[in-house]
């Protein structure tokens, strides 16, 4: 399997989920370590663009793409439609904290809030299947002007 993680130059190669912990994110509280990817390219670019306010377009981004064997097991975080998780990131964040303390799989999918059809898929850094991830690209990443209108 191959997901994909948009990240600034400095941090491109680190796997760590440290920014995930040092700010917490929709799926884990701060101080929880997660690594946060996406399905495909597009959908990595636009979780970047929505937790950003340009005023410029950045130019020191990277696409980082990350193999994982297929044969690890892949969570499937399904949230109760009767719950607004969308809107009460809490609830988002304690099922996230749940799958990583449980540590049952390396890997979580989780629909994206932005575009529902697709998949973000949660890391667990510290799963001992972690070793078996690898970054195998890192290019330029430039985001389009028009995204600043």
């Amino acid at each position: 399997m191959k997901v994909y993680r948009i990240a600034k130059k400095n941090f491109a190669k680190d796997l760590t989920g440290e920014g995930a912990r040092l700010y917490g994110g929709r799926w884990n509280f701060i101080g929880d370590t997660m690594l946060y990817t996406a399905s495909n390219v597009a959908l990595a670019a636009l979780e970047v663009v929505v937790n950003m306010q340009f005023v410029n377009i950045p130019s020191d981004y990277k696409i980082v793409v990350i193999e994982i064997p297929d044969i690890l097991k892949v969570y499937s975080m399904e949230m109760d439609a009767d719950i607004n998780w969308t809107k009460n990131i809490t609830i988002s964040q304690y099922f996230g904290q749940q799958w990583l303390n449980s540590k049952v799989s390396l890997l979580a999918e989780v629909s994206s809030v932005i575009v529902p059809i697709d998949k973000n898929i949660l890391i667990n850094p510290l799963h001992p299947d972690f070793s078996k991830v690898k970054i195998i690209d890192v290019q330029d990443f430039n985001f389009d002007k028009r995204l600043i209108k």
